[in-house]
């Protein structure tokens, strides 16, 4: 009987321990309501700031889209200061409250998956000993992938300056050899990001489960990488396929709604929010039985048997 993909595995653990999803629903939306939060606060704050002269109230009453272009334009660049400092606030506070929200969630979720694929061996009539949780080590790697998002941002305005390098004169523009290395800076920047962004999001598996510090867990996730390419590639390819199949669906399902809109806005608004949040919490639930697999994965090449060593004839 051949044995289930691993990917039909993490489907499985979150069958059996629901409480994973829930404990993954509960850091992931505490986050997003909590930035929302600031983003609500913070644009009440610079709405009070802006300052719209008579002049650009007619700019923007003209319904020319230069003119408006301009008159919006005038708005923002006094408001400018406000918008730095509140950048200069935001953007860490909500680095800060991604790393400690997701440091605490994947502590919860990574050790109740860690115990549902390797169970202890006790005793019968003992209970198996909670695994001790490496907080440094999860706070770390969290850290380096706020890190990682950061560099790539540097990347894509490195890439827009290369581009600008490469353009050329007004009397002689190169337009395609400045999106040329536009999307080629880019898409190396998105590549390195991508594999530094799996490697760092993987490792925290193994400081749940051996107790590994942040370098030894970056390492042993790398090297797991290369044991298991091919399974790996396998279960995030079956993930993308159906996180892409309930996006599509999702669209279509709003399609409805969004076209019952003038008649019953009500209706349309409550069918449009139940919409998106069962699509949120499906979404969560795909990523998080992705998560299992590699939890699955981890396990079962750990237990697998090695090759013997075939044995040299002696010389005589």
């Amino acid at each position: 009987m051949p044995r289930p993909s691993p990917f039909t595995d993490g489907l499985r653990a979150l069958s059996a321990r629901p409480d994973v999803l829930l404990a993954e629903i509960a850091w992931r939306w505490t986050f997003a309501l909590a930035a929302v939060a600031l983003l609500l606060f913070s644009s009440n704050e610079l709405q009070h700031a802006l300052e719209v002269t008579p002049q650009d109230q007619l700019l923007l009453a003209t319904m020319q889209p230069f003119l408006m272009a301009g008159a919006i334009s005038n708005v923002l660049r006094s408001a400018l200061p406000l918008l730095t400092r509140l950048a200069a606030i935001l953007l860490p506070a909500y680095a800060i409250l991604w790393i400690i929200a997701a440091t605490i969630g994947r502590a919860s979720t990574l050790t109740t998956l860690v115990e549902h694929f390797t169970p202890a061996e006790t005793p019968e009539g003992s209970s198996a000993p909670q695994p001790r949780i490496p907080w440094s080590a999860l706070f770390m790697l969290h850290f380096l992938r706020i890190t990682a998002l950061l560099a790539l941002v540097l990347g894509y305005f490195g890439s827009a300056a290369i581009a600008a390098l490469n353009a050329g004169t007004a009397d002689e523009p190169h337009i395609i050899r400045a999106v040329l290395a536009f999307l080629g800076v880019l898409s190396l920047s998105l590549l390195f990001w991508s594999a530094i962004n799996w490697v760092l999001s993987v490792a925290p598996i193994f400081a749940i489960r051996d107790g590994r510090s942040s370098l030894d867990s970056i390492s042993e996730a790398v090297a797991f990488w290369r044991r298991n390419k091919s399974t790996l590639a396998s279960a995030a390819a079956l993930n993308g396929l159906l996180r892409s199949v309930l996006a599509v669906a999702t669209a279509v399902a709003a399609l409805g709604p969004i076209s019952l809109m003038d008649r019953v806005p009500a209706a349309s608004g409550i069918a449009l929010a139940l919409i998106t949040l069962l699509y949120l919490v499906i979404s969560d639930a795909l990523l998080v039985a992705r998560l299992a697999s590699y939890v699955s994965i981890a396990a079962n090449s750990d237990q697998s048997p090695r090759p013997l060593p075939v044995p040299t004839p002696e010389l005589s």
